[in-house]
C-alpha cells in the first residue's frame, strides 16, 4: 500500500538539523510546518474499509471519501507540491554558498523528492480505496434486493389475500365439528411486532411470508401449534408459545392483519393459560379493544376511539377506490390501534395524523391539477424516501457542525470561540427553515396546492445546493483541520434528490 504518513525528512525539526541550510533563509522550514499541519488534518481512518458492511455504510463512506479528497486531502497534496517546488529551487541556490553549499543542496534535493512522492502516494491511497468501493456497494445492494424479494410460493404484498386466508381459517376454527382436521398456526414475533398465519398446514413458505410481513424486524422467533375455539376465544395451543403478556401481542398482530379485535387464549401443553378479551366480529371492521360504552382510559382514550372510527371509515373508502394502498393503510391503522391499547395515545394520534395526511393527498379527486391514482402513489413513495434522506443528511451535518463548535471552543482562542458561538449557526444559509415549512405543506396538500408547494420546494432545494457550492463558509468548514465535516458531500446529493422528487409533482 502507498505511504500515507509524513516521512521524517519532511518535518521542520529534521530540516533544521541539516548542515548549511541556516546560512540563507529559504522558507522551506515554514513550508514544512504547513505541510505537517495539512497532513495531520487528513482523516486516514476513512481508508479502513474492510469491516464495512451493508449498502448504507458503503454509501456513507463513499460520500466521506469524496469530501475528504476534495477538501483536506487536496490541501495536503497541494502543500506537498509547493514544498517540492520550493526545495527544488533551493537545491540550486544552496550550491552557490561558499560554505556547506554541497550539504545544503543535497538536503533540499532530498526534501523535494520526498515531498513529491508523499503527495502522490497519499492521493493514490485514497483514490485506490475510492475506486474499489462502488463494486462492493453494487454487490451489497444486489444482495439486499435479493433478500427483500418476495418468495415465489406466497405473495407477501397481497395483504388482502393474507387477511382473507386468516379470517377464513378463524371462521373454520369457530365452526369446527368434533373430529375435524385441526387448524395449524405459525406465529412470528419480532421485538416490536407480532403476526400469525393459520391454515390446515403451515411450513417453510409461511415462515418466509411472515418474515417478509415483518420487514425491518430482527431476531424474529417462530412458534407453531394448533388453533381451536374454546372458552369463547380463539385458543392457540402449543408447547413453546410464550405467555406472560404474549397474548396481547398476538391479538395486536391479528388486528394488524384483519382489523378485528378477537378474544385470544394461549394454552400451553403444561396447562398454563393466558386470556385476552376482545370482540367477536369476523366480518366488518371492529375498532380497537375497549371501544364503546365500556371503554377505559379516560378522555384521551375516548377521544382517540372517536377519531379512530372516523379515520377507519375514510380509509375503507380510500382502499375501495385504490386497492394498492390497502396494505400500507391497514398496517398503519393496526400500529395505531396497538399503541392506543398500550396507553400510548399521543404516539397513536401522531400515526393517525400521518394516515390522514396520506388520505388527504389521495382524496384530491380528478379535478384540474390533481395527481391522483398510481401517479400520485409513485410520487408519494419517492417523496417520502427523498424527505427521509434529506432529514438524515441534515442530522449528520448538524452533528458535524456541533463537533466543530466544540473543537473551536476548546482551542483557547477567543476569536475562534466567538466563531463557534455566532458564526456556524448560519453556515447553511437561510434555507433550512423555509424548506422544513414547505415539507410540512406538501404532506397535507393535494391537487393544485400540491403542485404549487412542490415547485416551491424544488426552488428552495436548488437554491440550497447553489449556496453549498459557492459559500466560502461551507468550504472553510469542509476543509477545517480540526474534525471531519462534509456539508457539501452529505447535504448536496440529498437536496438534489429532493428537488427531483418535488419536480415530479410541480
Amino acid at each position: 500500500m502507498a505511504q500515507t504518513h509524513l516521512p521524517p525528512v519532511l518535518t521542520p525539526q529534521q530540516w533544521e538539523k541539516q548542515k548549511g541550510v541556516q546560512f540563507k533563509p529559504s522558507g522551506i522550514g515554514d513550508a514544512l510546518k504547513n505541510l505537517q499541519r495539512a497532513s495531520a488534518a487528513v482523516d486516514r481512518s476513512l481508508l479502513e474499509v474492510d469491516k464495512l458492511e451493508g449498502a448504507a455504510a458503503l454509501k456513507q463512506r463513499l460520500a466521506q471519501l469524496d469530501a475528504e479528497i476534495a477538501g483536506r486531502l487536496k490541501a495536503a497534496c497541494d502543500q506537498a507540491r509547493s514544498v517540492a517546488a520550493l526545495a527544488k529551487k533551493w537545491e540550486g541556490e544552496y550550491k552557490k554558498l561558499p560554505q556547506l553549499g554541497k550539504e545544503a543542496s543535497a538536503a533540499a534535493a532530498e526534501v523535494a523528492k520526498a515531498a513529491a512522492g508523499f503527495g502522490d502516494d497519499l492521493l493514490e491511497a485514497f483514490q485506490a480505496v475510492r475506486k474499489a468501493l462502488p463494486a462492493r456497494l453494487a454487490k451489497a445492494e444486489a444482495e439486499a434486493a435479493k433478500a427483500a424479494a418476495p418468495a415465489d410460493s406466497v405473495d407477501a404484498k397481497d395483504l388482502k389475500t393474507v387477511r382473507e386466508r386468516v379470517l377464513g381459517a378463524l371462521r373454520t376454527v369457530k365452526a369446527a365439528q368434533p373430529g375435524a382436521k385441526p387448524m395449524q398456526f405459525m406465529v412470528a414475533a419480532g421485538p416490536k411486532r407480532c403476526l400469525a398465519y393459520l391454515g390446515l398446514s403451515v411450513g417453510a413458505s409461511h415462515k418466509t411470508l411472515l418474515g417478509e410481513l415483518l420487514a425491518g424486524e430482527s431476531g424474529i422467533k417462530y412458534y407453531r401449534g394448533e388453533c381451536v375455539f374454546e372458552a369463547k376465544a380463539y385458543t392457540f395451543v402449543g408447547d413453546d408459545i410464550p405467555t406472560g403478556g404474549f397474548g396481547k401481542r398476538l391479538q395486536a398482530g391479528l388486528f394488524e392483519l384483519t382489523q378485528q379485535r378477537f378474544a385470544v387464549r394461549i394454552r400451553k401443553s403444561s396447562g398454563e393459560v393466558e386470556e385476552v378479551a376482545g370482540e367477536q366480529e369476523e366480518e366488518g371492521g371492529a375498532g380497537p379493544a375497549g371501544a364503546g360504552e365500556g371503554a377505559k382510559g379516560g378522555d384521551a382514550g375516548a377521544a382517540f376511539q372517536r377519531r379512530f372510527a372516523e379515520v377507519v371509515a375514510r380509509a375503507k373508502a380510500a382502499m375501495a377506490s385504490a386497492p394498492a394502498r390497502a396494505g400500507d393503510l391497514k398496517l398503519k391503522l393496526g400500529e395505531a390501534a396497538g399503541l392506543a391499547n398500550a396507553g400510548e395515545h399521543a404516539k397513536a394520534g401522531r400515526l393517525l395524523d400521518e394516515i390522514e395526511a396520506r388520505l388527504g393527498a389521495a382524496g384530491a379527486g380528478t379535478g384540474a391539477g390533481a395527481k391522483a391514482g398510481a401517479g400520485d402513489d409513485e410520487f408519494r413513495r419517492r417523496w417520502r424516501a427523498a424527505v427521509a434522506g434529506y432529514r438524515s443528511a441534515s442530522d449528520t451535518v448538524d452533528q458535524q457542525i456541533g463537533r466543530l463548535q466544540v473543537k473551536l471552543r476548546q482551542s483557547g482562542d477567543a476569536e475562534l470561540a466567538q466563531i463557534a458561538d455566532k458564526g456556524l449557526n448560519g453556515v447553511t444559509g437561510n434555507f433550512k427553515v423555509p424548506l422544513l415549512a414547505v415539507l410540512r405543506d406538501i404532506d397535507t396538500a393535494s391537487g393544485a396546492d400540491l403542485a404549487a408547494h412542490a415547485r416551491k420546494a424544488a426552488e428552495i432545494a436548488a437554491g440550497f445546493v447553489k449556496h453549498l457550492e459557492s459559500a466560502p463558509t461551507v468550504a472553510v468548514c469542509d476543509t477545517n483541520p480540526l474534525t471531519p465535516v462534509s456539508i457539501r458531500a452529505t447535504l448536496g446529493p440529498a437536496l438534489r434528490e429532493l428537488a427531483r422528487a418535488a419536480a415530479a409533482a410541480a
